[in-house]
Parts: C-alpha cells; sequence; structure tokens
C-alpha cells in the first residue's frame, strides 16, 4: 500500500486564530476614543499612537500591540500563551514566550519594533531591550540609523518623550556616554557578534562601562544575560536555526519578539525551529489597505540570447524600456504634491554573475545612450502597442522631447551617468553612495544578490530583471514586489484617477522577458500573496469606450448638498467643563481606582506591580486584588504626583483635544486636578522602587485618555448648516457621458449574468472589473468597491425592472461625483436610487466601519422636502449582513427599507446607551448592558468591579423587574431570524442546568470558542446525560444549538461537573 503523507502539522496561528480575532476586537472596542467606560488599563495605547515614532502607528501596528500586552499579561496555564512558551534556562528551568510577527515588507515593522519597546517599558517597566539582526551588514546598519535619533532614517519623532541609550556592536567596548535616568538601554547587535567564533562580547573591557550590581567590570554578554531583557530579532527567519536559537536563549530573556516578512512555521527540517506566529499583515492586506504600490509587469518578447560575453540584444530592449518608465516616473512624481520632491530611481537586478553583471553596468554607463538602433526599434514597439505604459510613453515622447529622439538620449545619458554597481566587494566610494541615495545624483542601481532583505527605499518605480531563467524569474519578481512596493506617504490616492500620468506616481513597474510562461508565473505569484489583477498585473490591450449616461432620465432630478459642522452644544461652556475639578477628578476616581482593603473608599489605583506575567484577573474582586499583591510583598503607597507628570498631561491633551484653549485658565485647572488628587491621596502597591515610576505613568496615561474622551462627549455636537438651493447637485450635470479605457475582453462582456460564486465576483471586483449591462443602471459600465456594492446594484436592477417606465426610475453608483461635508471632510455616498419620485441616497457598509456622524448626514435627508417631480429625499444605509442574509431574493422595496432601518437602530443602539440612569428608573425604564464576559464575571464570578456597558432603554415596560436582569447583543446569525446580528437579548441571571435545557442560554466555557470571545456563546442548550462504564457518576453530552439551521452545534463532551459549564443567564420575555 502507498504511503499516506503525514498530516501537515498544525501551525499556533491556524490553531488560535479566533480567538486572537476576538482579542483584537475586544481591544479595539475598549481602547476606542469614544468608548467612556475603558479602563485605565488600556490608556498606555493612548499615548502611543502619536507623538512617540515618526508617524502615526497604523491600525494593524496597533492590533499588534493589542496582541502583545494580551498575551503577555496572559496566565500561562492558557492555552494561547502555554503554546508560545520555550525553555530559555535549562538548569532552572525557566520558559519565556516566543512572539512572532509576519508582516509585509514597507508595512512598518521597524517602527513596530520601536513602538513595542516604548510600550514595554511604559507599561511593564522593562528597561533593557537587545535587537538581534542577520549577519548582513546591510541590515545592521540600517537598524541602527533607524533607531537613532533625528536622521532621515529614524522612526521616532523629532519630539519623542522618549529616552534610551543605544549601544551597538560598533561601540559596546568604549567608555560611552551612559545616562542612567533615561527610560531605557537599546542594544543592537549582529547575530554574529554572538557566535562560536567571537570573543570579545565575551571579554571584560576595561574601557567599557559594564558592571554588576557589586561594580565589578564584567562582559556586555553578561551584563545582559543579568538583566530582565526583551530580544527582539529583525528579519527573523533567520534566527531560526539551532545555532541561532542557542545564542537567544543563553541570554535568559524573559521574552522574544520576532519580526519577519517570511515565517518558517511549518518547517520539517531538524536544523530550523518553527515560528509562534501572533499576528499577520500580509502583502495582500497591505495593498488592499492602499499602503504600497500597484505592481505592473512590462513583458518583452524574448529573441535570441547570445553567448554571456556580450550583452544580448533582449537585454538591451529591456535596459531601454526601463529607461524610458524611468523618465516617465520622473514626470508622473511631479504631479503628486506628496512626492514631488523624492527622486525616483530604477533598479537592475542581475543573476548573480559578477563579470556579466559589470558587462550590463559598462553598457548602461557608456554605450546605451548611443544605442539608437535599440532605442528605435524600443520607439516602434510601444507606437504599434494600445497598452497604457505604451500610450503614456509615447505621450511623453511626442510632448516632452518633441518627437526627437536627440533630446530623449540626452536624459537617457544623464540618468545613465549617476548608475552604480553595488554588489558584496563594492568600493567605500559605491557604499556612501548608495547610503546616501536619498540625496545625491544616483538615478540607476545595478545589483546581484545585495538587495535581497533589508532595503528601505520608497524611490523604487521600476525594476528591471537581466539574465534569469524562467525557473529564477518567479523568485526574483517576488523579490522585486517586496522591495519595490514602499510608498513615501500613508496610503495611495490616485485608484480612480483619470489622469494616467499621475496615477503612475504610485505604481511600480517590472521590465522583464514574456517567455512562454510569463503569465502563468504572474498568475502563480497573484495566488501565493491572495492578489489580484488590480494590485498584481500585466498590461492588456485597453480599448477606449465611451460610457454613456441617461440625461433624459436625470433632467430635473437634484440631491441637496448637506452640509455638517461640530459645534459647541448648546448651553455647555467650555471653560465651565474644564473648570469643574470636582466633577472631572471624581469621575475619574470612580472608573480608574478600587476600594480600599477594609473600606468602600476608592483610592487605590488600578496598577499591577511587577506586572510582566500577571494574569488580568487580579483586578476581578477588591478581596482578591489585596490579598494577592500583599502576599507578594506589595506595600500600600500614596503616589506623589508633581509638576512634571502636570506637564506631561498638559502636553498630551493639547496634542489630542484641539478645543482645549491654552490660557492660564486652562492650566490652572489642571493644577488644581492635580491637587485634588494629591489630596485625595491616590496610591497603589509597591514591591520595588521600579513600580513608582510605573505607577506614575499609568496615571499619566490614564488621566489624560479619561480627559479627552469627557470633554469630546460633553462638549461637542453634530450642526447641519442650512440648506442652499444654489449647492445642491445637479444629477444631470455631475453624471455625464466620460471615456474608459478598458481591457478589450470586458467590452460589452455580460458576464455578471453567469453563474458564479462568491470568491470569484469578489475577485473581479477587487481587479476593478468593469460590468456591462444594467438595464436601470444610467451608464453601460459600472465598478464596485465591496461584494456588498456589487449584491445592491443586482438588487436595485431587479426591483427597479417592476416600476413603470414611465415613473422612469433610474439608479446610480456614485464614483465621488456628489458628496456631502462634515467640517473639512467630503463624505461619498455610494448609491443615488430614483424610484416613485422619490429620491434615495443609500450607503453601503461593513458594520465595524459603520459612522455615527457619517450616518447622521445621510439621516438629515429625510427632513428635506421634496420639490417639482421630486416628493423627497430618504437616506438609507445598507449593512453588509443585510445584504447577506437577502441571498439571492428580491424582497419588496417598503420590507427591504424597514430591514435596513432596524439594522441601523440595532447598530447604533450601542451609542444611545446611557451611562447612569436615575435609581428610581432602573429596572423599570433601564436595564444594565454586560458583555457576555463581564457578566460572567458578575453573576458566576462575583466579582463587584465589572460595571456595565451602559443602561438599555425599555419601551412600555412598568413594572418594577427583577434586579438580575440584564441584556446583552448578539453576534453573528446563529440566533436569527429571532435575534439577528447586534440585536438585544434580554437575560435573566441563572444557574440551573435542568431550568436551562431546551431554552435560550448564556453559556460559558473554557472549550468555547464563538464570536462572543471570552468563552461565552448564546445558544439553545440541550443536555444528553450517560453513565460509561465502570465510573460511578454519569457523564455529561452538551449540545449548544443555533436557532439558525445554517450554524452548527457546538459540541461539548464528558462533562461530569457543573464547574466544567456554567449558565450565566437565562432568555427573558418582557410582559407587555
Amino acid at each position: 500500500m502507498p504511503k499516506r503523507k503525514p498530516k501537515a502539522q498544525t501551525t499556533y496561528f491556524e490553531k488560535h486564530s479566533k480567538l486572537l480575532a476576538n482579542v483584537v476586537k475586544s481591544y479595539r472596542e475598549s481602547t476606542s476614543s469614544f468608548n467612556l467606560f475603558a479602563t485605565s488599563d488600556f490608556a498606555a495605547f493612548n499615548s502611543i499612537e502619536n507623538g512617540i515614532t515618526k508617524h502615526p502607528l497604523r491600525y494593524y501596528q496597533m492590533d499588534a500591540l493589542y496582541m502583545l500586552d494580551y498575551l503577555l499579561k496572559c496566565n500561562d496555564s492558557r492555552p494561547e500563551k502555554k503554546d508560545l512558551l520555550e525553555i530559555v534556562d535549562e538548569e532552572k528551568h525557566i520558559k519565556a514566550p516566543f512572539l512572532g510577527y509576519e508582516m509585509a515588507t514597507g508595512s512598518g515593522k521597524t517602527m513596530l519594533m520601536g513602538a513595542s519597546i516604548y510600550f514595554l517599558n511604559e507599561k511593564f517597566g522593562i528597561d533593557n531591550f537587545l535587537i538581534i539582526t542577520p549577519a548582513s551588514t546591510d541590515i545592521y546598519q540600517k537598524t541602527i540609523r533607524n533607531f537613532q535619533l533625528g536622521n532621515f532614517d529614524s522612526i521616532w519623532a523629532d519630539d519623542t518623550p522618549f529616552t534610551f541609550n543605544l549601544i551597538t556592536g560598533d561601540n559596546y567596548t568604549q567608555n560611552l556616554f551612559f545616562d542612567s535616568n533615561k527610560d531605557a538601554n537599546i542594544f543592537i547587535f549582529n547575530i554574529s557578534k554572538f557566535g562560536a567564533n567571537a570573543t570579545n562580547t565575551e571579554l571584560t573591557w576595561e574601557s567599557a562601562i559594564w558592571q554588576d550590581e557589586k561594580g565589578n567590570n564584567i562582559s556586555i554578554k553578561q551584563f545582559l544575560k543579568d538583566k530582565k531583557l526583551i530580544i527582539i530579532t529583525d528579519e527573523a527567519h533567520h534566527a531560526q536555526t539551532r545555532v541561532a536559537s542557542k545564542i537567544i536563549r543563553n541570554f535568559h530573556p524573559s521574552a522574544v519578539l520576532e519580526y519577519t516578512a517570511t515565517a518558517i512555521e511549518n518547517e520539517k527540517s531538524l536544523d530550523k525551529k518553527n515560528q509562534t506566529i501572533i499576528y499577520k499583515y500580509d502583502i495582500r492586506r497591505f495593498l488592499e489597505d492602499g499602503h504600497g504600490k500597484l505592481v505592473r509587469a512590462v513583458a518583452l518578447a524574448t529573441g535570441n540570447k547570445s553567448k554571456k560575453a556580450d550583452v544580448s540584444s533582449n537585454e538591451k530592449f529591456k535596459l531601454v524600456t526601463l529607461f524610458l518608465i524611468h523618465l516617465l516616473k520622473k514626470e508622473a512624481i511631479l504631479l503628486d504634491p506628496k512626492s514631488k520632491n523624492l527622486k525616483p530611481i530604477a533598479f537592475v537586478k542581475v543573476k548573480n554573475d559578477t563579470g556579466y553583471t559589470q558587462k550590463i553596468f559598462d553598457y548602461i554607463k557608456n554605450d546605451l545612450a548611443d544605442d539608437l538602433e535599440s532605442i528605435n526599434i524600443i520607439i516602434e514597439k510601444i507606437k504599434a502597442q494600445d497598452l497604457e505604459i505604451t500610450s503614456l510613453l509615447i505621450e511623453l515622447y511626442k510632448g516632452k522631447y518633441q518627437d526627437k529622439i536627440d533630446m530623449l538620449r540626452e536624459d537617457v545619458r544623464k540618468a545613465a551617468s549617476t548608475a552604480i554597481f553595488y554588489h558584496g566587494q563594492s568600493s567605500k566610494e559605491t557604499e556612501k553612495k548608495f547610503l546616501n541615495i536619498r540625496k545625491n545624483e544616483v538615478e540607476i542601481i545595478v545589483y546581484m544578490q545585495r538587495l535581497d532583505e533589508g532595503i528601505d527605499l520608497p524611490n523604487i518605480y521600476s525594476m528591471a530583471v537581466i539574465n534569469d531563467t524562467e525557473t529564477d524569474f518567479k523568485t526574483s519578481v517576488k523579490q522585486i514586489i517586496g522591495r519595490g512596493i514602499r510608498l513615501n506617504k500613508d496610503k495611495r490616492e490616485f485608484d480612480d484617477e483619470k489622469n494616467s500620468f499621475k496615477a503612475n506616481a504610485e505604481k511600480l513597474h517590472i521590465i522583464c522577458d514574456q517567455g512562454k510562461n510569463f503569465e502563468e508565473v504572474i498568475v502563480a505569484i497573484q495566488q501565493e500573496f491572495g492578489l489580484n489583477n488590480k494590485y498584481l498585473s500585466f498590461d492588456k490591450i485597453r480599448t477606449p469606450v465611451i460610457n454613456k449616461s441617461k440625461p433624459d432620465l436625470l433632467t430635473g432630478k437634484y440631491i441637496p448638498h448637506i452640509k455638517a459642522d461640530l459645534k459647541a452644544k448648546q448651553d455647555v461652556n467650555l471653560i465651565s467643563l474644564i473648570t469643574n475639578v470636582q466633577g472631572i477628578t471624581s469621575k475619574f476616581v470612580e472608573d480608574n481606582c478600587l476600594e480600599g482593603e477594609n473600606d468602600t473608599v476608592k483610592r487605590f489605583l488600578k496598577y499591577r506591580p511587577d506586572q510582566f506575567f500577571v494574569e488580568v484577573d487580579i483586578f476581578s474582586d477588591k478581596k482578591v486584588y489585596h490579598k494577592q499583591i500583599k502576599e507578594e510583598g506589595g506595600e500600600p503607597t500614596t503616589l506623589q504626583i508633581t509638576d512634571k507628570e502636570l506637564k506631561k498631561i498638559y502636553g498630551l491633551v493639547q496634542k489630542t483635544l484641539p478645543c482645549l484653549p491654552d490660557t492660564e485658565t486652562s492650566k490652572k485647572a489642571f493644577k488644581d486636578y492635580i491637587d485634588t488628587f494629591n489630596q485625595i491621596g491616590l496610591q497603589y502597591y509597591k514591591l520595588d522602587d521600579a513600580d513608582e515610576k510605573l505607577a506614575l505613568k499609568l496615571f499619566v496615561d490614564a488621566f489624560s485618555f479619561y480627559y479627552r474622551n469627557k470633554i469630546e462627549k460633553d462638549y461637542f455636537v453634530l450642526d447641519f448648516r442650512q440648506l442652499n438651493e444654489e449647492e445642491s447637485w445637479s444629477l444631470k450635470k455631475e453624471f455625464h457621458d466620460y471615456e474608459l479605457r478598458i481591457p478589450e475582453d470586458q467590452v460589452g462582456n455580460n458576464v455578471r449574468l453567469k453563474a458564479m460564486d462568491k470568491q470569484k465576483i469578489i475577485e473581479l471586483i477587487e481587479a476593478q472589473y468593469n460590468f456591462y449591462g444594467y438595464e436601470k443602471s444610467i451608464y453601460d459600465y459600472e465598478k464596485f468597491d465591496s461584494y456588498t456594492e456589487y449584491k445592491l446594484a443586482q438588487y436595485a436592477d431587479e426591483i427597479l425592472k417592476k416600476v413603470a417606465k414611465e415613473k422612469k426610475p433610474f439608479w446610480i453608483r456614485n464614483q465621488r461625483n456628489i458628496f456631502f461635508s462634515y467640517g473639512s471632510k467630503r463624505y461619498f455616498p455610494d448609491f443615488i436610487m430614483f424610484k416613485d419620485d422619490m429620491i434615495y441616497v443609500i450607503e453601503t457598509k461593513g458594520e465595524v466601519f459603520s459612522d455615527t456622524k457619517k450616518n447622521a448626514l445621510l439621516k438629515k435627508l429625510d427632513e428635506v422636502p421634496g420639490e417639482g417631480g421630486i416628493k423627497g429625499f430618504k437616506g438609507i444605509l445598507v449593512f453588509s449582513s443585510q445584504m447577506e442574509e437577502m441571498g439571492t431574493d428580491v424582497v419588496e422595496w417598503d420590507k427591504f427599507i424597514k430591514e435596513s432601518e432596524e439594522t441601523l437602530i440595532r447598530q447604533q443602539s450601542q451609542d444611545q446607551l446611557i451611562s447612569e440612569p436615575n435609581e428610581e428608573d432602573k429596572f423599570i425604564k433601564y436595564i444594565p448592558v454586560y458583555s457576555p464576559d463581564k457578566a460572567y464575571r458578575k453573576f458566576i464570578k462575583l466579582q463587584k468591579t465589572p460595571k456595565p456597558e451602559g443602561w438599555l432603554a425599555l419601551k412600555n415596560n412598568n413594572s418594577k423587574l427583577p434586579e438580575t436582569v440584564f441584556a446583552t447583543q448578539a453576534k453573528g446569525q446563529a440566533l436569527s431570524p429571532s435575534y439577528p446580528h447586534n440585536a438585544w437579548v434580554i437575560l435573566i441571571h441563572s444557574k440551573d442546568f435542568d431550568e436551562a435545557t431546551g431554552k435560550l442560554a448564556l453559556v460559558y466555557s473554557l472549550v468555547i470558542e464563538d464570536e462572543y470571545g471570552g468563552n461565552c456563546t448564546i445558544r439553545k442548550v440541550e443536555i444528553e446525560e450517560t453513565k460509561a462504564k465502570g465510573k460511578l457518576f454519569g457523564e455529561k453530552r452538551v449540545m449548544l444549538c443555533a436557532l439558525n439551521s445554517e450554524n452548527k452545534p457546538i459540541v461539548i463532551d464528558n462533562i461530569t461537573s457543573n464547574d466544567e459549564l456554567e449558565i450565566v443567564g437565562l432568555e427573558y420575555v418582557l410582559q407587555n
């Protein structure tokens, strides 16, 4: 019999991905600027997003920090933490977590390293960080430049408040100026400094400053080994060998953070260790989020290749094409205000052959500009093809160069004269030129191998692949994508730009051989990276078509331009809010402090001494909190808040709260806050001297976070401007004919009428496919940004076919033609529909992206009266969940509107919770809202600290309800149609298994992983009890069943006690 293939090992990320996703979701909600219920435990994130690193952290970098915080605090016995632990000290059997991050090249791994260092120092009091780079000198030197302050490559903000000593593998033996008052020490070493043949790091250097606690000189290696140390590995896939792994473990680190773009997760070789990846941000998400350049491959038909003794005509053609595209990029950059001062650079990648690469370099430097034959051939070739890039090159040639080849050759010569040949044995002069490439004259780099890792240049706009075999081509293109897609700004802005020249300021072009398998290779790379034609493709011949509108339908139709501003609430005085010292300080203490051990006075700051591996539940109950910390030797200590902390708080709030006047009144108010806190005598538990610093940092972050949110919530309201008829949008004027240039295979192609699965449609949408043939659209061709938009267009076309033709119904996909205004921002709704004399403005959204301010702009339309042939206007918000539930059904329009309004109400209801109703209204007009996890901790663990998320208003209830009644929100579709996603479920606390059988219940068990998080779910409980042979007690099999038959039940076997699965609450039906 043939041997079975061994089953692929389940990676850490695969095993825990659902839980990790829920962790990120929970942190996002808890750290939201709109969440006034966030505790001081999350306040450290308030200061890190802006002002620490050179650029504000992006959402995925914050997500990575959330994951770091969660897993470091997580108890070692939990599966998600246990699977990260590895032995780092065999003698003492000490373990440490290894936390891996796989993030696309260009996505800001190094900036995340810096942010992680700041965060670990700020929240956990870690002072010493060792960054280990691979053996590559380029990566090592780049990392040093990244962590130095004040240079162009630095990841730090110029005015970052974070201070540190920077020690490298080049200066550690010297008598450094070492400031012990700085926040942290950052060590950057090449891994070869600690290898078997490296002895210097083992030596005690008299000139160095490394000493033990008794003042004796020791080696740098021993110094680091004695400290509470975090190790960070860059390009961490290199650090998984047995040798590298041994080096890292020898330091006995408290934790190891591993950063790479190419993780090793399923390696079967005994020579390499698999990484435990806790967070992934791949190149697909990087490009979809708009943070990288779009990639286009330009393939030249392969000619006869000559011997390596000469540069073949085919390679010459590619180099000429590269130079033409390079000149095009220089013009395109000038059209982008954010990039016009950037110098585009072209790279030539040659397969490893120093002699042949030198010939390529010599040809570029000495002969290319004079190679009239090759230049003329390429110009004739581009004239004969109608591709986007060839059209632009011809436009450039005829425009800037006036169809004169000598003018073109002069610019080619200038660029070629700047070329350098960069390789392992480059001269010092070449090395210096490369290091200063952003500022000097170099425009062309010929290289081999040297730049395969560690390059950090947003200047790369074109690259040519030379001397590659068909086998090597795929690897080369993948490496080029990783090296060249960085942008010099946060996001692409020209995806929908009609000026193709301008759009090329955000594209990377790869020039290569067409070869017989060219298209297959591009498709294979697309599939490997999860990319579609929008992000990586080769140009196809495009045909100009006029996308005609239907002006007769649009005559007399208009939409009012809704405008709004953030405005101070009426009768609310900002100075009065600021100077309400008692109100501000008392609310902060209420939310952020715990009661004393033997009294009910809140004064203990929610601070964990030496908290690096302490479980989060230390705050669950005040008795547990005080007892655990005292048992560890913690002493109650009064927090002394000084002018230093006052200045930090004031500076942080000034940065994040623009409405706060920088006046003596404001400064006095802040001083009064601090004086009040000192009078209260805030306390914390102290284990060692580091705790004072950490507790003060926690207070600064927590109060700054709380203060900004409180003032914004209490002071601002959305203020709508008076409508002006002259500013209304005329649909006939805004939606007119325009030219499209689309691939030949899309012209008149009714592909949407063919049976396709959802994934195929999504691929077409992401590739910006032009869908043709909608009967009720005003245009022939339509493009969409999401599957929800596509589904809505399908539905709109079908529903309008039912309307009488004389009513002239239509729909429009708004491609940024009209907008509503919110302060200085613009909001572009997705669709416009005219049906039965009503104009509907429709926005489609995934629920996580719902914006209450934009929703308010949309709903303001309902108040605008119609005129002429328009009865009125209505704004509709359609969530993706509604379109998913509808499937292929064409529901009646009135029902569709009702469902969208109900979904919106459910979505917004969380925002409409009130924080604290009158006591006499509690459990009559309002009931508390708890997340499932908080409900479990309150009712089962009997913790006193879980506070309601808010209070939900009840309709038509006049009787007093039991004080164990509460509400929570349904998640997902398991309870639909009774409880759709985000619908409120009212429950009453009960622990009774028998009572729960056959009923809807909130259930907790360690084995549950569901959309609710916290090991909770809401399902119908079915219980089977069996008596196993040879066992005294029976076993229970619990089926947690969904109300929606499409969702599989959660099955929990072998339950022998009620502790393994606990009932938190049962469905409670209000009596009208």
